[in-house]
């Protein structure tokens, strides 16, 4: 089972975006017994996005529900509960991001799926900044999909950045039953400036292995960062999903830091699964 909570911008106004997160959606609900919480964040501000006149706070929240369950009805998607609109006081990032998060937990949420959109002349929480907080302060997994992502109807190639620290080992054995469930294969990708040490990887696969799911292991010295050689590898190998770890503890390496994982998000060709080991 998996219960997954659909973080939504019921006044979104890219509809390409909001397509591409509704196939995510369609993979993961292959997942027996997957159901799918829409939840959204309300302020007295997004009256300005809302078409008609309003004047109250229950008044947004009310226009955002029935925009909400307009998608969902246009989704298909099964399993799918009613929208939540929760309302937020304040324009804080955290404090929403927060919100969510303890709304998920309270909930038994095992992800959310979130877009990034920005909308013209109006201050709204599902900014890429919101996703990017959301990626900090998030201890849930979290599947973000950006503008510029292709989403497969169907997820076949995982790739899963990693240096190898037992820190990656341990974020490795949370991602491997849903790839597993999503009968998706995973390609545990190394950047390094040195040669590369096969042996390093084998206590890996050989985790992949007793989990049932078929694992490459890729080494890559070109790229002039970690995240460009993340992004190019994907591109190259035609991956459906990255994986990113997310830490943000002193004396992590690098292919496990924030920056890395939110870089990784803003020029990725495909959807980004965010783990907090």
């Amino acid at each position: 089972m998996m219960r997954i909570v659909w973080a939504m911008d019921p006044f979104a106004e890219d509809k390409k975006l909001q397509a591409n997160i509704l196939k995510v959606l369609h993979s993961l609900a292959v997942i027996p017994g997957t159901t799918i919480e829409p939840v959204a964040l309300v302020t007295f501000q997004d009256r300005a996005l809302v078409s008609l006149p309003v004047d109250t706070i229950e008044q947004v929240q009310a226009a955002a529900e029935a925009s909400m369950s307009k998608w969902i009805a246009k989704s298909k998607l099964p399993s799918v509960s009613r929208p939540t609109v929760l309302v937020q006081k304040s324009m804080s990032l955290t404090e929403a991001v927060l919100r969510l998060v303890e709304w998920a937990k309270s909930h038994e949420a095992d992800l959310i799926a979130v877009s990034t959109q920005a909308h013209k002349g109006a201050t709204r929480f599902l900014l890429g900044s919101f996703s990017e907080t959301l990626i900090l302060e998030s201890t849930l997994p979290t599947l973000i999909v950006a503008p510029q992502t292709e989403a497969p109807k169907r997820v076949r190639k995982i790739l899963y950045p990693t240096d190898w620290s037992p820190v990656s080992r341990s974020a490795l054995a949370t991602v491997l039953p849903a790839v597993g469930k999503l009968g998706a294969e995973i390609y545990l990708f190394h950047y390094t400036a040195e040669e590369p040490n096969p042996a390093l990887a084998r206590s890996f696969l050989e985790d992949a292995q007793r989990a049932g799911v078929a694992a490459h292991a890729a080494f890559s010295k070109r790229g002039t960062s970690v995240s460009h050689a993340v992004v190019e590898f994907a591109k190259k190998q035609r991956m459906d999903w990255i994986a990113m770890v997310s830490h943000r503890a002193p004396g992590v390496s690098r292919v496990t830091v924030g920056s890395n994982t939110r870089q990784v998000v803003r020029i990725a060709p495909c959807p980004v699964w965010v783990v907090h080991p």
